[in-house]
């Protein structure tokens, strides 16, 4: 499997499915959290690339809603501490 490293630049450098597939398994697989770099490929991923992502959707679908949840969670409960 490619780096991390190697796999992030290649999806920020060329976003297409492929890339981003690639970038999203190993974040996975490595349980690497960026909350912000999931929601923004995944979107983009769901956005332009659909069919060509076949079942893969479902998983970046729900990494996507995951990473987002996590975001506005902590967001939220910021908020209220004030």
């Amino acid at each position: 499997m490619e780096s991390y490293a190697e796999v992030k630049a290649a999806a920020l450098k060329r976003p297409r499915a492929a890339e981003i597939m690639a970038l999203l398994k190993n974040m996975r697989v490595s349980r690497i959290r960026d909350s912000r770099l999931v929601v923004e490929m995944g979107v983009v991923a769901m956005n332009k690339f659909t069919s060509a992502l076949g079942d893969e959707k479902w998983t970046i679908c729900e990494q996507v809603c995951r990473e987002g949840e996590g975001s506005a969670g902590g967001s939220r409960s910021g908020a209220h501490g004030r």
